[in-house]
């Protein structure tokens, strides 16, 4: 029993960090508490996303090669861009095109970076990032359900960074809010505040995006992501598909990878393909 015992506690307090829902509760209060002062910081748009997804579903793990093409859309210069990631997300290499680090909140998976030279209206830089997603072990709470098996389902907020600070994430109870010390509520923006129109609603740091999105994973399950197929290879038991945007898309998007049945048709001169599990023909 005491292997046992000391077996539990390794997997769940060394190799994983314990958490509880209160101590949960009082990490995101604290988040908000800190970061959300930022949330009116002008900053640049993402119009271009390019990643390389690769998902190990058996491990599990997702590790994402990207980078952003930002423009700065505010009519003034912009002097900072604030970046930001899921909690669960371990950030490998972040690196913003004419910037260096000022600031860093690394408790909540944020970073402040300083232009060198402020960005000007209408110009263009680029992000570049790599991130890993991984279940190590087991832990007390919170495991993985995402990458799996057979059906792994990943959104881009899973796997990639955000731009500013954003009310997504934060508690909504109005009790628990307020035994924080936060506001009760937090209210949407007036119908008369035209501000409040410049962003879409998924998120605040794009409009419509290109993707360039190259996926991976093992030879016997099929990756899926938008746009069109440009390519697709198998080698070293890993498939590889290349999938590209012909048209800008909202900047919410999965990846997927499961042992998917396909049944193709065609109507007209469209092709058709429904991706199925053969459980459910």
């Amino acid at each position: 029993m005491g292997g046992l015992g000391a077996f539990i506690f390794y997997n769940t307090n060394v190799v994983n960090e314990y958490r509880t829902k209160v101590a949960d509760e009082r990490w995101t209060a604290q988040y908000e508490k800190t970061l959300l002062a930022f949330e009116t910081v002008p900053q640049p748009r993402i119009t271009d996303v390019r990643m390389n997804v690769a998902i190990y579903p058996h491990d599990p793990r997702v590790v994402t090669e990207g980078s952003y093409a930002i423009e700065n859309r505010t009519g003034a210069p912009l002097g900072t861009v604030h970046v930001r990631w899921a909690r669960e997300l371990a950030m490998k290499r972040l690196e913003v095109q004419g910037a260096r680090v000022t600031k860093d909140f690394p408790e909540f998976r944020y970073r402040i970076f300083t232009f060198d030279r402020p960005m000007a209206p209408g110009e263009r830089r680029d992000i570049v990032f790599e991130t890993v997603r991984e279940q190590r072990g087991f832990r007390n709470s919170g495991n993985e359900t995402r990458v799996v098996d057979n059906g792994t389902f990943v959104d881009s907020s899973e796997i990639s960074p955000f731009l500013g600070m954003g009310r997504d994430s934060l508690l909504q109870d109005r009790a628990k809010r307020r035994k924080y010390g936060l506001p009760a509520e937090m209210r949407p923006a007036k119908l008369e505040d035209q501000s409040a129109r410049a962003f879409q609603y998924t998120r605040r740091d794009s409009d419509w995006v290109n993707t360039d999105l190259t996926v991976s994973t093992v030879a016997d399950q099929v990756p899926i992501a938008p746009g069109y197929k440009v390519n697709e290879s198998v080698t070293g038991g890993r498939r590889t598909v290349r999938y590209k945007t012909d048209a800008p898309i909202l900047d919410m998007f999965s990846v997927q990878s499961a042992a998917y049945e396909i049944r193709k048709d065609r109507w007209k001169d469209v092709e058709l393909a429904v991706y199925y599990d053969r459980a459910h023909p």
